[in-house]
């Protein structure tokens, strides 16, 4: 029998490791000395996940730490820790498929990530107040798990914390709380309520998708971020009163909410983006706020019950599918100040019998009113003569069999917007067209195609109008010659490759209502030395910037969750830079042949860097990042 084979039998017993050696037959002081030190080596760091004893392990006093994956998979009922222990490692109990109970002794202070995930059994815990960070994945499907008591100074709850945990009910959060991670409480679907401390600022994706219990929410009062699924598929929830802190919600955050019948907006909330409330077939009534200046893709699509909408008059474009298939909706007023109605924006809209049309439209795009068969009345703020002018399109037959009531009789009225025809600039209709050299774009364009501009080599300046929403993939690749350009504040989206090989470009601007920098926007940029990021922005893509070699240095917005690949790649000159701690992940080769960067400075702690999802070897560069409490060392 070896050494570790006999320390798995001698820990059913509580024993000092001088009692061990003397179970081993050691017989003097120098053979305990000479035991002691393997013995402790073999216990905090050997592999015991064969231990199949199925009892009860008593860990000896002597006993201070709990190393990594120490009794991961090991068939055990219970284990006793010594009171002198005061960590336990990463995955140290995991996949413990018979532990019903463990007692953490009072002196602990650190738990390692996923330290009892895959516990099925485990069913009540209560951690040590010493211990103040719940990490990643700790009792990740602990599907048992009915209570927990949790500190008052806990202050931070890692990704994946409780997932699946489907029986724990009830939870009390700190109010020292100040970041809860992704998936935190995905699938928990006992859980029947919850108030969210006022330090949370994000509630990061999936917080708690699919907790198919929960009916109240309280949200924090200076919350600023809902983002994607955080909510999904919590189809018990009957309202929600969102903050006036909240500024965005994010994607399908409440998708799938049908229970959902009351809802409250913000009063700064800025953007509701795609799909963000789809399927909440339950929501009767809905007031969007004036500072909301984009509604998303489909964001209210499916939403059967709403039978009353009233929009602000902050929105210029109501976007595809934004209300499709509400059936219930009777009659709508779209607000002075929209230019455009996209693609099936209204669609199947069985309900709608009164239609109140501003004459500042310019664009009512295919199917945005098919199937709105009720329909019987429309009301034009405008004559006829403006009427005519908007462009609709196919299968919009409802529209062309209803009264149409015009406000202005006089044929002389001209909305001043409505002298183009054209409100979209198409995919590459000005490609290559090398004899442009300064384009002034109208008010009526709210979208640059794909490759509109591409290669127009000559071309110098452009002015584009407050309208403009849109801007393309392509759409100004190889604009060698560009060597300015100011995007409005009223632009959304800016395409992949919109502005790479801008030779010419020094200094650019990203709107804030701008989140996702695409793959390559800016890449091969030679000449731009200063980039004013959005406010909002939460990615950057892929080779965003790669090759800009003159680019010295840039300030990331503290909403920012995501670099990508090769995104600072052969920057060159770029000296210093300060990354947020909401960055969730950091792709490869972000600042690889960044020759010059000698400073990174990350706004948190080691441990939330350690969080980050990135590959420290492959990120092209070896430097140290400063944290608020020590280092990080990248590279190899």
């Amino acid at each position: 029998m070896n050494i570790v084979e006999k320390l798995k039998e001698v820990l059913k017993i509580k024993k000092s490791f001088k009692d061990m050696i003397e179970s081993f037959g050691g017989k003097s002081t120098d053979d305990f000395s000479t035991y002691k030190e393997e013995l402790y080596r073999y216990f905090v760091e050997g592999d015991f996940s064969s231990y199949n004893d199925g009892g009860t392990v008593i860990i000896p006093d002597d006993i201070t730490g709990i190393k990594n994956s120490a009794f991961s998979q090991a068939n055990i009922k219970s284990i006793t820790l010594s009171e002198n222990v005061n960590s336990i490692g990463n995955y140290a109990f995991d996949n413990c498929g018979m532990i019903k109970e463990i007692n953490l002794p009072n002196n602990l202070s650190l738990i390692g990530e996923g330290a009892f995930s895959d516990c099925p059994y485990l069913k009540t815990i209560t951690i040590p107040n010493g211990v103040s960070e719940i990490p990643n994945r700790l009792f990740y499907q602990c599907t048992e798990l009915q209570t927990i008591n949790m500190p008052s100074v806990v202050y931070s709850i890692g990704n994946n914390a409780f997932e699946s945990c489907s029986k724990l009910s009830a939870i009390t959060l700190s109010d020292y709380l100040n970041g809860i991670g992704t998936e935190a409480f995905k699938s928990c679907s006992s859980i029947k309520d919850i108030t969210i401390p006022d330090n949370i600022t994000i509630i990061n994706p999936s917080t708690f998708d699919s907790c198919t219990s929960l009916s109240a929410v309280t949200l924090s009062n200076n919350l600023e971020k809902i983002s994607k699924t955080a909510f999904y598929n919590c189809n018990n929830l009957k309202s929600i009163v969102i903050p006036n802190s909240v500024q965005y919600i994010d994607e399908n955050a409440f998708d799938n909410c049908y229970s959902l019948t009351a809802l409250t907006l913000s009063n700064s909330l800025i953007k509701i983006f795609d799909s963000a409330f789809i399927n909440c077939s339950g929501l009767k009534e809905l007031t969007i706020p004036n500072s909301v200046m984009s509604i998303g893709i489909g964001a209210f699509m499916n939403c059967t019950s709403l039978s009353s909408l009233t929009l602000t008059n902050s929105i210029t474009r109501i976007q595809k599918n934004s209300f499709g298939n509400c059936s219930s909706l009777k009659e709508l007023t779209i607000p002075e100040g929209v230019t455009k109605i996209d693609e099936s924006a209204f669609s199947n809209c069985s309900s709608l019998t009164t239609l109140n049309i501003p004459r500042s439209i310019l664009s009512i795009e295919t199917m945005a009113f098919y199937n709105c068969n009720a329909l019987t009345t429309i009301n034009f703020n405008g004559s006829k003569k403006v009427l005519d002018n908007i462009i609709i399109g196919d299968d919009n037959e409802p529209l062309k069999n209803a009264h149409i009531n015009f406000a202005v009789q006089d044929d002389t009225d001209q909305y001043p917007n409505a002298l183009v025809s054209e409100v979209n600039i198409n995919d590459g209709v000005l490609k290559k067209a090398d004899v442009l050299n300064n384009v002034i774009i109208p008010h009526s364009v709210t979208s640059i195609g794909d490759g509109a501009f591409n290669s127009c080599g000559n071309l110098k300046g452009i002015t584009l109008p407050n309208t403009l929403i849109n801007i393309g993939n392509y759409a100004f690749i190889y604009c060698s010659s560009l060597k300015k350009i100011e995007i409005p504040n009223t632009v959304t989206h800016i395409g992949d490759f919109a502005f790479q090989y801008c030779t010419g470009i020094t200094h650019f601007n990203v709107p804030d209502n701008v989140t996702v920098i695409g793959n390559s926007m800016l890449a091969n940029c030679s000449s731009l030395t200063g980039v004013t990021l959005s406010a909002n922005l939460t990615s950057i893509g892929n080779d965003a910037f790669n090759s800009c070699n003159r680019l010295t240095n840039i300030t990331l917005p503290n909403t920012l969750t995501t670099i990508g690949n090769n995104a600072f790649n052969a920057c060159s000159s770029l000296t210093f830079i300060t990354l947020p701690n909401t960055i969730t992940s950091i792709g490869e080769k972000a600042f690889a042949y960044c020759s010059s960067l000698t400073n990174i400075t990350y706004n948190g702690t080691v441990s939330e860097f350690n969080n980050i999802q990135l590959d420290k070897t492959k990120l092209g560069i070896t430097l140290d990042v400063q944290c608020s409490d020590g280092t990080v060392h990248l590279g190899n």
